[in-house]
């Protein structure tokens, strides 16, 4: 018999069943929908909005990763041996801060009101401000500036929505585990194995904080989700690249060297430990250093456009929305939230000398033959360990391939000083 759409969706006992099922399934079937993944990723390189990094055993040439690293892993207790935790894009901004978005919306109701107040004065100067001239502007500015309001304000933490909404985690990148953790709220968390994920770069047309280049990390999509969509009114998985969602949403990571620094960062802790991603003593000695998911306190690594032009039209943007003043309150919104806390086996997988055996847990070691490095618009190479080019040697025709895959017709990254690239 054919279910109506009304009984496809799964109910609030079926949905909590599958989220319960999620770390095993991770557990048993590791390898789950990897081959669709794979072909899937295959057809999303073909477009010109994306291109593949290198796979998890080829690390960046050692001239030039983490060169500088200027991320604050001081916080024991998000950065240590068994996990690091990274904001997502649900989160990035949060922290203290008011998010990206809620903060856009604000920033257009601004505009619009000053906008619309400037027509007001020149009215009333020129003395053509009548009752209906006067009830034509005010209804210009609530729809103009109204509607961005009222997005900014339920998207707050000020909105009641938002108060009974369930509180977001981060994102647990578990090396003794070699999972990540992904929060989804609540107690539902998706487990994905590490060793399958794969880093892309997003190129926009659109520069600045809503665009520019950006790192995609990508990975087969968990059961929990596939198995959710059978209940829903298409009753079937969709095919579609599950993509991790990656938080370092900052000025630096929108060029290509800052991205593969930042990939690099996972990387390397994920194979080597917290010892592989210390940061540079001199940033660190300057204060000069930042949390992942904040604003960096230099734009000196952002390239000149961006340091000269979007960097100071951001920090118009922040002051015009109130700035530190709202992300103040903000805190003290936040604050009045249930706070979020991970899934009992979640702290029980990331705690020390915690039993793994269930799970591949080995590192994934890169390679000490080949590595890759930037090379501007031509995105990167393979190199030797002298930094050499590595094509036809070392049995890399495959990766070779993968790396010719910035073709011109991309959209080309700004070219960055970047102490050490070739």
């Amino acid at each position: 018999m054919t279910r109506s759409r009304k009984e496809l969706g799964a109910s609030p006992g079926q949905q909590r069943s599958i989220w319960e099922q999620s770390l095993e399934r991770a557990r048993r079937h590791p390898d789950y929908g990897l081959a669709d993944f794979l072909a899937l990723l295959k057809e999303e390189k073909k477009k010109k909005t994306f291109a593949a990094l290198p796979p998890l055993d080829v690390a960046l040439w050692p001239e030039d990763a983490l060169k500088p690293n200027d991320l604050d892993i001081e916080n024991s207790r998000l950065f240590n041996e068994r996990y690091i935790e990274l904001p997502t894009v649900e989160t990035v901004g949060g922290n203290g801060k008011l998010h990206w978005l809620p903060r856009l919306f604000l920033l257009f109701h601004n505009l619009a009101l000053l906008l619309f107040l400037g027509l007001y004065v020149a009215a009333f100067v020129d003395e053509k401000l009548d009752v209906w001239s006067a009830i034509g502007l005010f209804a210009g500015y609530l729809c103009a500036g109204g509607i961005p309001f009222l997005f900014f304000y339920f998207l707050s933490p000020f909105s009641p929505m938002m108060r009974h909404a369930e509180k977001k985690g981060s994102a647990r990148y578990n090396r003794q585990a070699q999972l990540v953790h992904i929060s989804c709220g609540g107690d539902k968390v998706l487990h994905v194995p590490w060793r399958h994920v794969r880093a892309l770069v997003e190129f926009s047309v659109m520069p600045g904080s809503l665009g520019g280049t950006g790192l995609v990390l990508t990975a087969p999509r968990p059961w929990v989700l596939d198995e959710l969509d059978r209940f829903s009114p298409r009753g079937k998985p969709q095919k579609e690249l599950f993509s991790l969602p990656y938080g370092f949403w900052t000025g630096g990571d929108r060029s290509i060297p800052g991205i593969l620094r930042r990939w690099e960062f996972i990387r390397r802790y994920m194979e080597k430990g917290l010892e592989a991603i210390q940061p540079d003593p001199d940033l660190k000695k300057g204060g000069l250093l930042y949390s992942p998911g904040a604003e960096p306190t230099s734009t000196r690594e952002l390239g000149h456009v961006y340091a000269l032009v979007f960097h100071p039209l951001e920090r118009l943007g922040y002051f015009l929305t109130f700035g530190a003043w709202l992300d103040r309150q903000v805190a003290v919104a936040e604050e009045a939230l249930d706070g979020f806390e991970w899934p009992e086996e979640v702290e029980e997988l990331c705690a020390p000398s915690a039993d793994v055996a269930a799970f591949n847990h080995q590192p994934v070691p890169a390679r000490t033959d080949i590595y890759y490095r930037f090379t501007g618009f031509n995105g990167y190479e393979y190199v030797d360990s002298r930094g050499q080019p590595a094509s036809g040697r070392h049995g890399i025709d495959e990766l070779m391939a993968e790396a010719k895959e910035w073709p011109s017709g991309k959209a080309k990254p700004v070219k960055d000083d970047w102490e050490g690239a070739g």
